[in-house]
Formats: structure tokens, sequence, C-alpha cells
């Protein structure tokens, strides 16, 4: 059994009808928690929010890159 604080992290973009990762995880007969990350400027993203609502977690693509790069500067 998994601790409560425990949730998987799926990254996907432009694919909301075929994530694989997930198919693969509900196979296995998991059943914690998951989100779907996806980025702003996906296109698809109001259909991802459609089939799995508050899954759905959306990150800025841009602020997101600038936050990696002044990382890697550092």
């Amino acid at each position: 059994m998994l601790p409560n604080n425990f949730c998987i992290f799926i990254l996907s973009h432009g694919r909301p009808d075929k994530i694989h990762t997930l198919r693969t995880f509900e196979r296995q007969k998991y059943t914690g928690r998951y989100y779907i990350l996806i980025d702003n400027d996906d296109k698809t993203k109001d259909e991802y929010i459609k089939l799995y609502g508050d899954k759905i977690i959306i990150f800025d693509k841009k602020k997101l890159r600038l936050i990696v790069l002044i990382t890697l500067i550092i």
C-alpha cells in the first residue's frame, strides 16, 4: 500500500485520448492518485479538462523554461 502523500505525475501533450502511461497503470490495477501535466500552449487543453477534470495541472511553458535556465546557470 502506498502512503497518502504519494501520487503519479504524467506529462502529456496533444493526445488526451491516448495517454498510454495512464492506461498502463490502470491495467496494473493502480488506484492511487495521479495528475496529468500539460502545458498552457496545448491546443487540446479543453479536451483534457473535459476527460480528466481536476486531474489536470496546466503549467506555463515559458515560465518553466526560464526557471530551468536560471537553475542551470546557478
